[in-house]
């Protein structure tokens, strides 16, 4: 059993430059465009991640970095929505229907969806994408490979048949993906699932060819999304382009995407991502060094302004647990006096400096979900005096004899400013020696 130790609501903070729409870049010959609507096409949009996009083979995708990526060069049967991110639109599949018993689904796929030109196609020109592709892509995903996390996210107990087809005992495809013709794909549930068409938004079930496959194996990057991969510099810079035979419309009519190219710089450092981007060498940036946040609120943001600013909670949280496979925190007594010891608000506050919506303290559900009010729940809060009193009824008397504790952290300093913080605090109010490492 796994308890958790500490969680932040995080905070998307997306700041962009504000500019009079008249310096847009190309890479056309001709400059921008003018279409329905007084909407431009062209030009380079510049964005940075801190970390290297890593696999972008689809059912190797779990990392948020290069999820992101693969949302632009790859699509699935459905997609989640840009303005209410917990609801999903159709994508490759026009519109779905579930029967009475809710356990089968049946997709009808939008005609004229294409995959990106490439090589891996005898002409070089990217196939319809038709319902059989679907069905080889699950395949791919239900099968046994060296760490296939991706089907236990996925297929694994929801999708009839899919277990029997991992641990290869059927040969003749999983029993619950039906190609009923070229457009219409069928998948039955072993039971009920409601949210199953979320599962059906995500990279790890996009639909890629099975020539690029073939081809490329795991290092396929040829999907049917808005953006083409284009290549990419180890540690440096991803670049994508438009994808010209992209099926989406805006409400003139006019195709989409409306950008020509997309650069992905690599730059580690927040600090030196916010200045590349005050230099004017991106367009946008994702989140900001914890030092800066107030000082780029307080310049102002907005029309009129430097920047522009989107601030909303993210669907995660950050949070840490206890292992509980030795003697230590089999101890519901320890694992409360940690919980009451950690001043997460302190955290938010003086560590974090803005850079997260709120303290945990209403559970581990961050504070995205419409209809649903997080304060049903009561977490904990700073309580020194009870954490205190609780180690010493755990026989750990103001930390007496309490063992050697490793907290494990991933990289990036955010994430080193809040363990070197809890370890401070833990130090302080229960006089626990506690050990900090990066684990990745």
């Amino acid at each position: 059993m796994k308890n958790t130790l500490l969680a932040l609501f995080a905070s998307c903070l997306i700041l962009g430059s504000c500019g009079d729409g008249s310096k847009t870049s190309s890479s056309s010959n001709d400059g921008p465009r003018v279409a329905k609507g007084d909407k431009v096409y062209g030009g380079t949009l510049k964005v940075a991640e801190n970390e290297d996009i890593q696999s972008l083979y689809p059912h190797k995708i779990l990392d948020a970095i290069t999820w992101r990526l693969a949302t632009q060069i790859y699509e699935g049967l459905v997609k989640f929505k840009q303005s209410a991110p917990t609801e999903v639109m159709p994508a490759c599949a026009e519109s779905w229907n579930v029967d009475e018993s809710g356990t089968v689904y049946t997709f009808n796929l939008r005609k004229e969806v294409y995959f990106h030109d490439d090589p891996c196609f005898a002409d070089g020109n990217g196939r319809e994408v038709t319902a059989n592709d679907f069905k080889y892509c699950f395949e791919l995903l239900c099968s046994k490979w060296q760490d296939n996390h991706a089907f236990g996210l996925t297929f694994k107990d929801r999708v009839k048949g899919a277990n029997a087809y991992f641990a290869g005992e059927s040969e003749g495809g999983i029993e619950g993906i039906k190609v009923i013709d070229d457009h219409t794909l069928e998948i039955t549930l072993e039971n009920p699932y409601s949210p199953f068409p979320y599962i059906l938004a995500s990279p790890l079930t996009a639909v890629f060819p099975h020539e690029a496959y073939e081809k490329y194996k795991m290092d396929l990057k040829v999907g049917s999304g808005p953006f083409a991969h284009a290549g990419s510099v180890e540690n440096q810079s991803t670049t994508l382009v438009r994808n010209p035979k992209y099926y989406g419309k805006d409400a003139d009519g006019n195709q989409l995407p409306y950008i020509d190219t997309v650069e992905v710089k690599i730059i580690q450092n927040k600090s030196k991502e916010l200045t590349e981007f005050k230099k004017g060498q991106l367009d946008l940036i994702y989140g900001l060094p914890t030092e800066s946040i107030i000082e780029v609120l307080e310049q102002g943001t907005g029309v009129g302004t430097k920047y522009t600013v989107q601030r909303d909670p993210e669907m995660s949280i950050q949070y840490y647990e206890f292992l509980n496979q030795g003697s230590v925190f089999e101890s519901k007594k320890v694992r409360q006096a940690f919980s009451y010891a950690i001043d997460r608000t302190r955290i938010v506050e003086y560590i974090l400096k803005g850079e997260s919506e709120g303290p945990g303290i209403y559970g581990v559900t961050p504070p995205t979900f419409k209809g649903y009010d997080i304060t049903q729940i009561k977490g904990y809060e700073i309580d020194v005096d009870k954490a205190r009193q609780l180690l010493a009824d755990a026989g750990y008397p103001d930390g007496k004899g309490f063992p050697k504790v490793v907290l494990e952290y991933n990289r990036g300093s955010r994430n080193e400013k809040v363990a070197l913080e809890m370890q401070k605090q833990l130090q302080n109010n229960l006089n626990i020696n506690l050990e900090i490492s990066v684990v990745s």
